[in-house]
């Protein structure tokens, strides 16, 4: 009697939970949840937005630098965003910087859809409120780039003995509002076309007289958007570049007219690995007429006249200048490098001008340690000297220390 109890609870048991298992598998199952994954295609760092086909990059670092400074005469030679200011100059200035880039990309059918953000937020000695700066926001697809971008007619820029207190003359930084279309050949060869607002390149100061891609002397209002080409070449060996430029001359009511400028210019880069794995050499010269933001990007005006044109003599008259910049970054080990950069450059005011000519020479090198990845501290000098034909000669000397974290 004991055994058949026994084998009738057991039955009950079993019965209960094969009814319980039924149920369970009659409900509905919960939705698998939706991970982030890894997109490998486009470099480290990606990942695929969920639901999409679109990988993310989110990167950017933190930056913060302390500078002395000294320079012979009065804002010659300085920018007043360091601090200088006539007859009440400083000694020492600071800097904090955020940077944060956003680059979404998307493989489809027609190619590569790329959209891509790089924004800085800065505090610098001397700025009463925190400055936001929109560096890039452009769109790319296949061969189009549409947006703020780097100007097509840049190259040698920042990375190669190039730091940025003075930044050497031909060497440039300069984004713009602009639309652009780059032909690939094959074999590395590429060759763009590229219309481009000068009006928007991003100035370190509100005035179009002085920056980068400078719009100085007597200018009315932009009719004409640059036509900027180049020709371009990238090899194992290292790159190079051809690039000329068209900009109007557009003078002001009292010019009542306009003339043609431009701007030529080339540069290369070697990988020289005979000297040290991943050091690289570069060289730029450019010379233009009328055009001369494309000559020299980093030429502070204060009291040496850069100007385009002039109007004198009832007549508008374009001024010339060229330019010669190199630089060399040298790994000493994989957590110690180095580099050193210089450039001359020379002005020639136009016949009858009233403002002198001048050289300017810039001369800097820099020190750089990287104890762990993403992390790095710089400690840099800069130099520059203005050789004025009539008005009186100037120089300016820059030290300063960086600590920046990537990521």
């Amino acid at each position: 009697m004991m055994k058949y109890v026994s084998a009738l609870a057991a039955a009950a048991v079993l019965t209960g939970t094969g009814a319980v298992s039924a149920a369970d598998l009659a409900r509905k199952a919960p939705a698998a949840a939706e991970y982030v994954k890894v997109c490998d295609a486009y470099g480290a760092g990606y990942f695929y937005i969920p639901g999409t086909e679109t990988c993310l990059r989110i990167g950017g670092f933190v930056r913060a630098e302390f500078r002395a400074l000294t320079q012979s005469r009065e804002n010659i030679a300085l920018p007043a965003v360091y601090g200088w200011s006539p007859r009440n100059q400083r000694a020492i200035a600071t800097r904090a910087r955020v940077n944060l880039t956003i680059d979404a990309r998307t493989n489809t059918e027609m190619g590569l859809l790329r959209s891509f953000v790089d924004i800085w937020i800065t505090q610098n000695t001397a700025q009463a409120t925190t400055e936001t700066s929109l560096r890039k926001a452009f769109v790319q697809f296949g061969g189009l780039t549409a947006g703020r971008a780097q100007s097509f007619f840049d190259f040698f820029t920042a990375g190669i003995g190039v730091t940025d207190s003075f930044q050497l003359a031909s060497a440039a930084f300069s984004e713009v509002n602009l639309i652009a279309y780059t032909f690939g050949f094959g074999n590395g060869i590429s060759a763009s076309l590229s219309l481009e607002d000068a009006g928007t390149s991003n100035e370190p100061a509100s005035s179009l007289t002085a920056g980068f891609r400078r719009m100085s002397g007597p200018y009315g209002g932009v009719k004409t958007p640059d036509l900027v080409a180049n020709v371009a070449i990238k090899q194992a060996w290292g790159s190079a570049q051809i690039m000329g430029v068209l900009h109007d001359d557009n003078g002001n009511a009292a010019v009542n007219e306009s003339k043609l400028g431009y701007a030529v210019g080339g540069g290369v880069k070697v990988l020289v690995p005979m000297l040290g794995a991943g050091d690289i050499v570069g060289l730029q010269a450019a010379w233009g007429k009328g055009a001369l933001g494309y000559v020299a990007a980093g030429v502070w005006t204060a009291n040496t006249p850069f100007q385009d044109f002039e109007f004198t003599g009832g007549q508008l008259l374009q001024s010339t200048a060229w330019s010669v910049a190199g630089g060399y970054n040298h790994n000493w080990t994989k957590t110690l490098s180095s580099s050193i950069g210089g450039s001359y450059l020379r002005y020639d005011a136009p016949a009858g001008s009233a403002f002198a000519d001048f050289d300017q020479i810039d001369l800097q090198g820099s020190m750089r340690w990287k104890p762990v990845a993403d992390l790095s501290f710089t400690a840099a000098l800069e130099y520059r000297r203005i050789d004025r034909a009539v008005l009186p000669d100037g120089d300016g000397l820059v030290a300063f220390f960086r600590v920046q974290r990537d990521f």
